[in-house]
């Protein structure tokens, strides 16, 4: 995050005698919006990395909700590609897939911690990628 940090810095700084500054400052104030963003989903996925490797154990493979984690983190993945691709890989008009926040109305009794825990991030996954479309 620090080198981004430092890039972005000396990018504002190159602007500032800079006669494109104008064009070309809110290309790089759109490059620092999507480095947070990004920093905050890989914290938040550190945080469920941590949140499912210690409370893991043999019975959560059957778990419905998570199984359905994964595909939300597969999805959300899938929009991220599409929000951050600056190579012209993605398709512009493919929709994200990634449309709603999962819902649970009644956490499994073994792994209620966990499957509320990783529901925290996912929820705010979804917030941050849907605050990009909306921009």
């Amino acid at each position: 995050m620090a080198a981004a940090e430092a890039a972005i810095a000396e990018a504002h700084e190159s602007l500032a005698l800079n006669p494109r500054r104008r064009r070309r400052s809110t290309e790089v104030a759109s490059l620092e919006a999507d480095v947070r963003r990004l920093f905050a989903i890989s914290t938040q996925l550190t945080g469920m990395t941590r949140a499912f490797a210690d409370d893991y154990d043999e019975t959560l493979a059957g778990d419905g909700y998570a199984a359905a984690i994964a595909e939300q983190l597969h999805r959300a993945a899938h929009d991220l590609r599409l929000a951050v691709s600056t190579s012209g890989l993605a398709v512009a008009d493919e929709p994200p897939a990634l449309t709603r926040p999962l819902e649970v109305l009644a956490a499994p009794p073994a792994h209620w911690m966990l499957v509320g825990s990783l529901l925290v991030d996912l929820r705010r996954i979804h917030d941050s990628l849907a605050a990009r479309a909306e921009e």
